[in-house]
């Protein structure tokens, strides 16, 4: 309230020392127009004078004074006009005024004088002397008009400055004493409020070094008791938001120890521990672990933890009871909390000695079906609250992301191992095709044409020229089938083996090739014709690169898995590691399920270690 007295007193008194100016200027205006009016009703007095004096003497001193009169009337009419703008009344009367004065000017003063100067007679009627008289105490009437109009508004604008002086001097009197009023009772308010805001800052100083137990007393005055009322609410949501964020932390933390296998390539296995141990201990559970249901109804406990470290079978057979916590789970599709009380025993499917009171199943969801269920037990109800079946959750989708990832490497890897086994079936029946088919009616052709040949009399030396120049053509696209044909698959493989097959790679290698091949029963046809073809590659591999000078093969068989061991001098890793060569011969050890290592060594040595099975599943 004294806030907005002093605004008052201080606005009045700007107010009225703004109007006092405004009031200042327009009775300076005023005066101005006062001393304009003036000196144009003295000069059509003495321009009057000069016209009869003129007139009735023709004495050359009316003549100038006249003519001055001329000339100063206009610039002191004009001033007249300016002064007078803002009053309507006044305006319109300064318009009658010019127009007597225009008038005057034009109709007798400037004869007069244009009378005088041209030396003619100046002697003047008594009409136009009466008529010039009459306007020029007309003018003068209007003048006078003018003055009083404009002596009113003169005394009116220095009693409005008058008046709002006084104004302005008695709000600066009334400023300072509601001031001092408002500065008294603010201090009061200050000092009644002082103790409030020391309690706050004492209890601010705590909470910032971590203790949200802290709460002030809200006894301060209303404005200061509803701060504190604030301040104990903010300090209870802190220790709420800290308790969620810590437990938040603890969950992430968790879900990053747990999440870590999964983002790796790890096994399955690894994962299901993982997030076993880490729901176990975020939870503070004392039994958790992870059942596997199979499609087929039959389940098992896939991973385990104890908080006591209880002895646990892994891999142990679970028979799932239809009111077990594991069946309700499936069953739903949702999370199912048991307690202890009212619940039959078999429905924790635990043995009674580890006395626990409460279980939380959660549902692990893998390609649209029920995969298994994270059960979380405890000795202590109020570890599991209803809370954890939501917060449970991601660690069961990490779950089964795992078992997804899983599945979805194992059925590619199958569908590349399938593809290249239908490939190279392929090639195979392209080749026995070539073989029995366009090769096998080639050759009878060229025999044909060779016959041919040799019945030719020899006195038809062109038509045997023709027929030699088409045999030899003939032979060459045999010769150029033959070799599609065993690029597409060899017949030496089919029929000889793997050491033959690759003994005729390395003759037709540009690059020098030492073999050196222990194999003394044949594997799988398929694992040959995959070794075969790794070996292909290699050798293009080496003769594709320019600084190659030698390249060492060897074979050989331990425990049932077939070892190759490929050595091309003259090559770093950095020239073929990105190659599109050892791309195709690690897909087809993959799909062959084994496993390839790339070496180098300071010498410019390039070698490929290939271990596969020679039995393929």
């Amino acid at each position: 309230m004294f806030v907005l007295a002093i605004c008052a007193a201080l606005g009045t008194m700007l107010i009225s020392f703004d109007q006092r100016r405004r009031a200042e200027h327009t009775a300076e205006a005023e005066d101005q127009a006062r001393s304009a009016v003036t000196a144009l009703a003295l000069l059509v007095t003495d321009a009057e004078a000069a016209r009869c004096g003129l007139a009735a003497t023709g004495d050359q001193l009316f003549r100038t004074r006249l003519a001055s009169s001329l000339d100063v009337i206009p610039r002191r009419e004009r001033e007249l006009q300016r002064s007078v703008t803002h009053d309507p009344v006044k305006v319109m009367l300064l318009r009658q005024i010019n127009l007597y004065l225009n008038e005057y000017l034009s109709n007798y003063l400037a004869p007069a004088l244009a009378t005088s100067r041209s030396g003619g007679p100046a002697t003047v009627s008594n009409a136009i002397m009466l008529a010039a008289r009459r306007h020029a105490d007309l003018i003068g009437s209007r003048l006078d008009r003018l003055l009083e109009l404009v002596n009113r508004s003169t005394v009116r604008a220095r009693a409005r400055a008058e008046t709002h002086s006084n104004m302005g001097i008695l709000a600066g009197v009334v400023l300072p004493l509601f001031s001092l009023v408002a500065l008294v009772l603010m201090r009061r308010h200050a000092t009644a409020v002082a103790g409030s805001v020391r309690n706050l800052e004492a209890a601010a100083v705590k909470i910032a070094d971590g203790e949200l137990t802290i709460r002030v007393p809200e006894d301060g005055p209303a404005e200061t008791s509803r701060f504190q009322h604030a301040f104990n609410n903010m300090v209870s949501a802190l220790a709420q938001h800290r308790h969620t964020l810590n437990e938040k932390i603890a969950e992430q933390s968790a879900l990053r120890s747990a999440g870590t296998p999964a983002a790796g390539v790890q096994t399955p296995q690894a994962v299901f521990d993982a997030v076993t141990e880490q729901a176990g201990i975020l939870f503070r559970t004392d039994l958790a672990d992870l059942l596997h249901v199979d499609p087929d109804g039959t389940a098992s406990v896939v991973a385990t933890w104890s908080h006591a470290q209880w002895d646990l079978p892994a891999d142990e057979q679970v028979r799932l009871e239809p009111e077990g916590m594991a069946a309700q789970v499936l069953r739903s599709g949702r999370a199912v909390r048991l307690t202890h009380p009212g619940t039959p025993a078999p429905a924790w499917q635990r043995p009674a000695r580890f006395g626990l009171q409460a279980a939380i199943g959660v549902p692990v969801i893998a390609a649209g079906r029920a995969w298994g269920v994270l059960r979380l037990m405890s000795r202590r109800p109020e570890t599991l609250p209803e809370t954890v079946t939501s917060r449970a959750t991601p660690f069961t989708d990490l779950v089964a992301v795992a078992v997804a990832d899983h599945q979805a490497r194992t059925d590619s890897a199958e569908a590349r191992t399938r593809i290249m086994f239908a490939a190279d079936e392929t090639r195979r029946t392209i080749e026995r095709k070539l073989h029995d088919g366009p090769q096998q009616r080639l050759t009878a052709s060229l025999w044909a044409l060779q016959t041919l040949d040799a019945q030719i009399p020899a006195n038809l030396t062109e038509l045997h020229a023709q027929v030699s120049m088409l045999t030899a053509r003939m032979s060459t696209a045999l010769d150029d089938l033959a070799t599609i044909a065993r690029d597409v698959h060899p017949a030496i493989l089919s029929q000889r083996g793997l050491p033959s097959a690759i003994r005729s790679l390395a003759r037709r290698t540009p690059v020098p090739v030492e073999t050196t091949l222990d194999l003394p029963a044949r594997p799988d046809e398929q694992v040959e014709i995959g070794m075969y073809h790794m070996v292909a590659e290699a050798l293009a591999l080496a003769n594709n690169h320019p600084h190659t000078t030698l390249v060492n093969i060897e074979a050989s068989v331990r425990s049932g898995r077939l070892l190759l061991h490929i050595e091309m001098n003259g090559m770093r890793t950095g020239d073929v590691a990105s190659g599109p060569e050892l791309v195709r011969i690690r897909d087809r050890v993959e799909a062959l399920g084994g496993a390839m290592t790339l070496e180098s060594s300071p010498e410019r040595d390039i070698r490929l270690f290939i271990d596969v099975p020679t039995a393929t599943r």
